[in-house]
């Protein structure tokens, strides 16, 4: 027999002691969870000791069927739902008769509160749509629209922006809510949007949406996207051009050295951007058409000068006399071109060759985006030499006497003075 002092803790059948109450009692908890004091001689005896709180002889003492009070028909104790798991009773209504009364009183709740219930169904609904619409407008939902500024939630919807709405809906079952229900079970995937009915209908139906003024077809828009999609590759196609050792030696003659730019057709726009950048960081720099260079202001350039000629094809008949004429004066001439293998000016000094590019025109021949890709190598030209200078508040403002920029290059200028 055990000690009473070392019984705390110690399980006795179903009992566990839970502490010493008095002389000769220990305090019990039973696995039904019922607690009471017992004789701890009772307990730990031999010979038929206590074994639960009385739940044991409860549990044995159930018949093996039950009679339902409902249909009033004997049933195994197997068809009666468990009313208590750890005493083992069981429900005096067979599970038959209680589904039968779930299904009832189900159905007298949903024809006695309709009411109520489509009143929950709208604000269940409205919860769903306004988590949708936070997740892709943020707190303040409102329609994607550039011309448009609608933000009450009743006219806001979800928009596929890559179109496909009508098949994504018929997959899922449904619009509306089901949509909603189904973007939060998918933690809010890319590809949608928040527009208003009128604006998701009008993107649908014409591509375009008359809030801002758009009046593009289907096919518009594709050309648009075309544009913008082919203009990006260029670009990342060919932005290891300012890593090459041709554009560093360029970059180190314009910042030693006065350049003259040039180019025939819609290269001399990139030209003379690069000319006036320049300018406006204060290295010496003029813009001249090649033909007019061809034709008496190739005098205004001098031996240690530099001409810089951008041409997409590198075939360009203006180009070709130039190099040959800047030869003949000893002058350097670096040519920007798409075509670095062309015979016209293989006796450039330094050529600067960003590969072919693919116009972004149906008929591949207007300057698109070849045109983008000179413009950002004339700007990464003026930049590097910008940062070669060293160029300051105070010199900037310098050669901006007026307008917005020399006011805040003025503007920094003292800030920095006084610090």
């Amino acid at each position: 027999m055990s000690k009473m002092s070392d019984s705390v803790g110690q399980t006795f059948g179903r009992l566990t002691v839970l502490r010493i109450s008095s002389p000769g009692f220990v305090e019990c908890q039973c696995v039904c969870g019922v607690i009471k004091p017992l004789r701890f001689s009772s307990i730990c005896r031999l010979k038929a000791p206590i074994k639960s709180c009385g739940c044991l002889k409860r549990s044995k003492l159930q018949p093996a069927n039950m009679v339902c009070r409902v249909c009033n028909i004997e049933k195994p104790r197997e068809e009666f739902y468990i009313k208590d798991k750890k005493c083992g009773t069981r429900s005096r209504q067979c599970k038959a008769c209680f589904k039968k009364y779930e299904k009832v009183r189900g159905h007298l709740y949903r024809r006695n509160n309709v009411e109520r219930r489509q009143e929950a169904g709208i604000r269940y609904r409205r919860s769903e749509k306004i988590a949708a619409m936070r997740a892709y407008s943020g707190p303040q939902p409102s329609c994607a629209c550039p011309g448009c500024s609608e933000s009450r939630i009743e006219f806001l919807s979800i928009d596929h922006i890559d179109g496909g709405g009508t098949e994504h809906r018929k997959q899922i079952g449904s619009g509306g809510s089901k949509l909603y229900s189904w973007l939060r079970k998918n933690d809010y995937p890319s590809g949608y949007r928040v527009l208003c009915h009128n604006c998701n209908q009008s993107y649908g139906s014409f591509g375009y949406c008359p809030h801002n003024g758009e009046l593009a077809t289907e096919s518009d828009v594709l050309s648009q996207d075309r544009v913008f999609n082919m203009a990006i590759s260029a670009l990342n196609a060919t932005k290891n051009i300012i890593y090459t050792k041709e554009f560093n030696q360029v970059v180190l003659l314009l910042t030693a050295r006065h350049s003259c730019i040039t180019g025939v057709g819609k290269a001399s726009l990139a030209a003379q951007k690069l000319a006036c950048t320049l300018a406006s960081n204060g290295v010496p720099s003029t813009f001249s058409h090649a033909t007019e260079l061809l034709h008496g202001n190739l005098g205004a350039v001098a031996n240690d000068d530099i001409i810089v000629a951008f041409s997409n094809s590198g075939k360009t008949n203006e180009i070709a006399e130039l190099i040959d004429k800047a030869n003949d004066l000893s002058i350097t001439i670096v040519v920007v071109t798409g075509n670095g293998k062309a015979d016209p000016i293989q006796k450039a000094n330094v050529i600067i060759d960003y590969g072919k590019i693919e116009e972004a025109c149906s008929l591949n021949l207007t300057p698109t985006t070849s045109f983008t890709v000179q413009q950002v190598i004339a700007d990464s030209m003026a930049m590097a030499v910008q940062n070669n200078r060293g160029l300051t508040y105070s010199e900037y403002s310098n050669f901006h006497g007026g307008g917005y920029l020399g006011y805040i290059s003025k503007l920094k200028s003292k800030i920095d003075s006084s610090v």
